[in-house]
C-alpha cells in the first residue's frame, strides 16, 4: 500500500474489486462465452433436424 490518507481505505477496496472483476470477465469471455455458443449452436442444429420418412410416402401405398 503506498497511500495512507483520508481515502487510501476506499481506493484500495475499489481497486480490489476492478483487479477481481476484470479477471473474472476475462476469464468468462475466454471460457464461458465459447462454452455457450457452442450450445446454442447445438441446440439450432437439432431444431433443424426433421424426420427423414414423415415427409415422403410409403413405397407400397405409392405403389397403388
Amino acid at each position: 500500500m503506498l497511500a495512507s490518507g483520508s481515502g487510501a481505505a476506499s481506493r484500495g477496496v475499489m481497486g480490489t474489486a476492478v483487479v477481481f472483476g476484470m479477471t473474472i470477465a476475462t476469464l468468462a469471455g475466454i471460457f464461458l462465452i465459447p462454452v455457450c455458443y457452442v450450445f446454442v449452436q447445438g441446440l439450432a442444429e437439432w431444431g433443424r433436424k426433421k424426420p427423414s420418412n414423415a415427409a415422403t410416402p410409403l413405397p407400397e401405398l405409392a405403389a397403388h
